[in-house]
């Protein structure tokens, strides 16, 4: 039916989510996969986009599964990212998708415990310290993250 008519926001979630009720194996998980492809390209919406955001994120433990939830999150944000009143549902679950995998890779290298007492006080100084302070480590990118992964390093040396 959507190769002769657009199909509404409304009858493609509804079709996306009887369809992942209904997926259980690995290849009828890529039979969903092709369907929000299908949906993105005939109705651009929020909705859809945050849907298949969520879905993949479901196939993670799949081989290249960050990946693929990550191309798929930066396609989401190319395509709805900007819109007015529902473009920061998809920023937000970007975000909480990236900080866990943050927080899964940080508690997976060290635990707090386990660093002297020397280097923790170096942490936190430098997590005090204003950004431009971090140019002596060659950071041309300063935000929170890349301070957060320089620190990881150089505490797990």
């Amino acid at each position: 039916m959507s190769e002769l008519f657009p199909l509404t926001e409304e009858i493609w979630l509804d079709w996306l989510k009887d369809e992942i009720k209904m997926a259980s194996e690995i290849s009828e998980r890529e039979k969903v996969y092709e369907l929000f492809e299908r949906a993105v390209k005939d109705y651009i919406c929020p909705e859809i986009w945050l849907e298949y955001a969520q879905y993949s994120i479901g196939g993670i433990g799949q081989e290249g599964g960050i990946e693929k939830v990550r191309s798929i999150f930066e396609r989401a944000l190319t395509a709805v990212g900007l819109h007015v009143t529902k473009g920061t549902a998809l920023w937000e679950a970007y975000r909480e998708f990236e900080n866990a995998i943050l927080e899964t890779a940080q508690v997976s290298l060290f635990s707090w415990a386990s660093i002297p007492p020397k280097k923790k006080k170096a942490v936190v100084q430098l997590l005090e310290s204003p950004v431009s302070s971090l140019s002596c480590l060659g950071c041309f990118f300063p935000t929170v993250c890349f301070r957060k992964t320089i620190l990881w390093v150089w505490l797990i040396k």
